[in-house]
């Protein structure tokens, strides 16, 4: 994804995978098509939120009818997620709906360190059709302007548009990023895989973590060099601690744009298109001008022998 709002230096990497696209598009229904039948534990405060055993955290009740997803959460949610999501950095961070998708909220996750995937549901006549069939009677100037501000925030932050007219299983396999590999994969399991993410003490002591043995492996862990923090629960009413785990930054300079041939190039040295994700630049391996697309996830190369 390009970032046209650098995000802030950090010791490891957060991912927002986020859907937008106008009411009746499917964007729902592809949310629970990725995500499927995981278990999970819900939270009521300071917001309605879902912690997945596979790692994600979503925004948002899973229901059918009425609103789903963030547009469950109350109008005011957006500075209560933020403030949450700042204080206990979640690595992986999942959205769809209107309530928080906006270039305001965008924005902040990318202060705080998230790379965001964000992808636009599209189709002409689509969600027209899916709102009738359901009896959904909204008013089309309303509509109009949902429609602008999804194309506005696809435009600034570099999303994906996906023709909705496939069914909702084919469009989750289109999402990419380690939100949407953690739900199809069942990766990111708790303590090692929560690196970067702040943990509470009593999520150690569960027997997915190896029961009172949770604490134990912290000591291990830190025997082994890793870096440990630890500090009281932000919330003054939770006396317990919490722990995380600090991943080094990657060693190497980071390459986060790739040609046809495979070659990779750091994006400083392009010069950006019109087209999002793509820029165009001399390569550094073959000392040609070529078209490079930006990748999913930049690599880190040596710099010996460079």
């Amino acid at each position: 994804m390009s970032s046209l709002h650098p995000p802030s230096t950090d010791l490891v990497s957060k991912h927002l995978l986020y859907l937008v696209g106008e009411p009746g598009i499917g964007k729902s229904s592809v949310a629970a098509a990725l995500i499927g039948d995981q278990p999970y534990e819900d939270y009521d405060k300071p917001f309605y939120f879902r912690r997945y055993d596979v790692g994600p955290v979503v925004f948002g009740r899973d229901r059918e009818g009425g609103y789903p997803g963030t547009d469950s959460l109350p109008r005011d949610a957006q500075p209560k997620v933020l403030a949450w999501v700042d204080a206990i950095r979640p690595a992986l961070v999942f959205g769809e709906g209107e309530r928080l998708g906006n270039l305001k909220f965008f924005f902040a996750m990318q202060d705080m360190g998230y790379s965001v995937w964000l992808y636009h549901l599209v189709g002409p006549g689509l969600a027209s059709d899916r709102r009738e069939a359901r009896g959904s009677h909204q008013d089309e100037t309303w509509l109009k302007g949902r429609r602008s501000a999804c194309n506005k925030v696809t435009h600034v932050m570099g999303g994906v548009e996906i023709y909705a007219s496939l069914e909702p299983d084919m469009l989750a396999r289109l999402l990419g990023g380690p939100v949407a590999e953690a739900f199809r994969h069942g990766e990111h399991q708790r303590t090692d895989s929560q690196a970067g993410e702040w943990v509470d003490g009593n999520l150690l002591a569960t027997e997915k973590v190896g029961g009172s043995e949770g604490h134990r492996r912290l000591r291990e862990l830190r025997t082994e060099g890793h870096d440990i923090r630890e500090r009281r629960h932000p919330d003054p009413d939770r006396d317990i601690w919490q722990y995380m785990l600090v991943e080094p930054k990657p060693e190497g300079i980071r390459h986060d744009f790739v040609d046809a041939y495979g070659h990779t190039v750091e994006g400083s040295i392009l010069t950006p298109l019109l087209s999002p994700g793509y820029s165009r630049g001399r390569c550094p391996t073959c000392r040609k001008t070529r078209l490079f697309q930006r990748l999913k996830e930049p690599v880190y190369v040596d710099t010996v022998g460079l």
